[in-house]
């Protein structure tokens, strides 16, 4: 049929908490390492979409979620993930629940609702601020995880397909994957050329990285996801100006899903090149500047 990644609702780790939220049969982890093993062995790729703060959440539960969430990505078994705080709709037993043992937080407005940065539901040994930080505690699993079970072959392949970058090369980097991967590559770069590496992504993300030994120059843009729309013109005009040989674009996907906006942001810039680089370590030329005729 042409597939080739399935998104998988994986919700929790924890036994209770999926009995909690009514997942039922859904919920098998046994089956679910079956499943995932037997994708990984026809080549087939999961998105795992997880939530924590669920009905019966505790520290103790979501660290299970966590736990898993390193299992199966150090595994190779997971490529890509979505890590919501679970959030009642109203309408929904999550929410009516919640109601009857008072356990929306009060003045919620609608935009808190979002199941991203935002909590509406504290339990009373488990607070919102812990909610949000074993969030991003999934997150970081999941990168050391991927870490883990990819460094070594991104390693041998960037080693080959990194090749086409001369030395003393400029290079950008957009922040446009997850920071197992950006890290990978900066290391890639490092050990096998002598290159310049500058970087620009969020500010949360440019600000944990510019201590990384192996970037010249970071830059933010603030929040959000890459989009023409939502970089400052003076900040595209710098980076133009700094005349990058070649702007990398990392990329979860091979087919370019979902990337349209960062290819957008990379042509503003105007390198030379535009490459993408994939998990395995393989590089694509995405574009390529036409030189001035004289």
């Amino acid at each position: 049929a042409g597939y080739y990644k399935i998104r998988f609702g994986i919700e929790t780790g924890s036994n209770y908490v999926a009995k909690q939220m009514t997942l039922g049969k859904k919920h098998d982890l046994e089956k679910l390492r079956s499943i995932l093993n037997f994708g990984k062995n026809i080549d087939m790729r999961f998105y795992a979409t997880i939530s924590v703060g669920g009905l019966g959440s505790s520290p103790e539960e979501d660290q299970k979620t966590v736990d898993l969430v390193y299992e199966l990505a150090s595994k190779g078994l997971i490529h890509e993930i979505q890590v919501s705080i679970n959030t009642p709709q109203p309408g929904t037993d999550f929410y009516n629940s919640c109601i009857e043992q008072g356990l929306l937080k009060a003045q919620t407005t609608n935009e808190g609702f979002d199941g991203n940065g935002h909590v509406v539901v504290e339990y009373p040994n488990y607070r919102a601020e812990q909610i949000q930080e074993k969030q991003r505690e999934v997150l970081a699993a999941f990168d050391l995880g991927k870490a883990k079970a990819n460094t070594s072959t991104f390693m041998d392949t960037a080693k080959e397909s990194l090749n086409s970058i001369p030395d003393n090369s400029s290079i950008l980097i957009l922040r446009s994957a997850r920071p197992w991967m950006i890290q990978s590559i900066i290391e890639a770069i490092n050990k096998y050329g002598k290159i310049s590496i500058d970087l620009l992504g969020q500010d949360a993300v440019a600000e944990e990285l510019k201590s990384n030994p192996g970037i010249k120059n970071t830059y933010s843009y603030g929040d959000g996801f890459f989009s023409p729309n939502t970089i400052d013109s003076y900040l595209i005009e710098q980076l133009n100006n700094t005349s990058y040989d070649f702007i990398l674009l990392p990329m979860a996907n091979n087919h370019l899903d979902g990337y349209r906006n960062v290819i957008e942001v990379a042509r503003l810039i105007e390198p030379k090149f535009i490459l993408g680089i994939y998990p395995e370590g393989n590089t694509r030329t995405i574009e390529q500047k036409k030189m001035s005729k004289f």
